[in-house]
């Protein structure tokens, strides 16, 4: 095994990509992640790629556009859904046009995995590249109701792994949604948001500042970089609960990468 890492830069991203093996074409897994940017999640679900035969790519929302971290009361200066989408469909292009580069990628076997605002990229995504064979979308933000989110129907590349008890991103909305639009949904019993990131402190942590528009009517479109929600400020509460569960999980991890096998 000749495991390699590089870094690559385009003009609005960055992406960290590894295989561990440089000679063998071999699926590829690309993870976009959240409001907090590249965390401990991620870079388990790297390391996971790795082990199960796979590239990792770590997609940089944010770097590259100045911002250290997402305020969802500050849309202005946060990259929208659509930016990071995009972020992901210009590190394919860059790649599939600098082939001889890449050449340990079969980009007939790339999958996408996004957590929180990453999740709803992923979701965008499937509506945007038909190259990507899997997207799976972990604790997604549903709200804003995108209008792309009509594309997505009974799509079965699609898969959102939610926890029962997500009071940030939603779960009504997240069920709610599935049921619009026929995706798989996966429901983990007892589960907070952001159950998928590792944590020092395995007991819930409450952030009683953290703006959430669990409330919102659905479906709601509006501007995609969400500064018409921050008018509505019935839909507006404050307090969100985050909590890691191992279980849970590997039990994500393990559905994943078992579809990405399949390929």
């Amino acid at each position: 095994m000749q495991q390699k890492t590089n870094a690559i830069e385009i003009e609005r991203c960055s992406a960290i990509i590894s295989t561990p093996d440089r000679v063998s074409k071999l699926p590829t897994v690309i993870i976009v992640h959240g409001s907090g940017g590249i965390g401990s999640c991620e870079w388990e679900w790297h390391d996971l790629a790795l082990k199960n035969n796979c590239n990792a790519i770590i997609i940089d929302h944010f770097t590259k556009k100045g911002v250290r971290d997402w305020w969802w009361h500050e849309p202005e200066f946060n990259p929208s859904f659509y930016d990071m989408a995009n972020d992901v469909v210009n590190v394919i292009d860059h790649m599939y046009t600098n082939e001889e580069l890449f050449e340990f990628i079969d980009f007939d076997k790339l999958a996408v995995v996004g957590f929180s605002a990453g999740g709803t990229a992923s979701i965008l995504l499937s509506t945007m590249v038909h190259e990507i064979k899997l997207f799976g979308s972990v604790n997604p933000c549903i709200w804003p109701y995108l209008p792309e989110f009509d594309q997505v129907k009974n799509k079965d590349s699609l898969h959102l792994y939610c926890g029962d008890l997500d009071d940030w991103c939603s779960y009504d909305k997240q069920k709610l949604f599935s049921e619009r639009t026929g995706s798989h949904l996966h429901t983990y019993k007892n589960c907070h948001h952001g159950f998928t990131r590792p944590r020092t402190d395995p007991i819930g942590r409450k952030l009683p500042d953290t703006v959430t528009f669990r409330n919102c009517n659905f479906p709601i479109p509006y501007r995609y970089n969400m500064s018409n929600m921050i008018k509505f400020e019935d839909s507006w509460e404050k307090g969100v609960t985050v909590e890691y569960n191992a279980e849970a999980s590997k039990q994500v991890q393990e559905h994943f990468f078992n579809l990405v096998k399949s390929f």
